[in-house]
């Protein structure tokens, strides 16, 4: 199975299990990324380009693509072996690393571009482009520390286990 395959499965499996709260907090979350993409039902894109995630009272099913894409989009920083193992599969292929970028933090790969301002989903570090020794008012810690004290309170090797890393 590929990486697209096994996203796409899982999100499907996944979906099924999510309250409506968390619909539509993922909702919420991928709103302006997916309201100008031609991809998607014309009757939802209307509606998210006329309204905002504050105007969502109750779920609706019309929302269902969206949340399965923003599943699919949050798997993609876990390795091939760990999404093999979350399918009780053999074994899933593809690039791992195509499409993100390692964090300057923990290190692993989960950042949507270089440019900056992506917020890590493993350590939570917000790279703002500073070095090792600049103190960082957004992540309120130099680089150095923040990364010290996010492997002191998390097990590296049971990281290295899940997410996409250099080997």
């Amino acid at each position: 199975m590929n990486r697209n395959e096994a996203f796409e499965l899982l999100a499907r499996e996944n979906f099924l299990n999510l309250s409506e709260k968390n619909k539509i907090d993922i909702l919420t979350d991928f709103w302006f990324i997916y309201e100008d993409d031609n991809n998607y039902d014309i009757q939802l894109l209307t509606y998210l380009k006329q309204h905002s995630p504050e105007d969502v009272e109750k779920y609706n099913s019309i929302f269902d693509p969206i949340i399965i894409d923003g599943l699919k989009f949050k798997y993609r920083i876990f390795n091939n072996k760990y999404l093999a193992q979350l399918l009780n599969i053999d074994i899933v292929v593809g690039n791992e690393k195509e499409g993100i970028f390692k964090c300057p933090c923990c290190n692993f790969y989960s950042l949507d571009s270089q440019e900056g301002y992506d917020i890590c989903a493993i350590c939570l570090w917000e790279d703002v482009g500073s070095n090792q020794n600049n103190y960082s008012s957004v992540n309120r810690s130099t680089l150095d520390n923040y990364r010290i004290n996010f492997f002191k309170k998390n097990n590296k090797k049971e990281l290295m286990d899940k997410y996409i890393h250099d080997d």
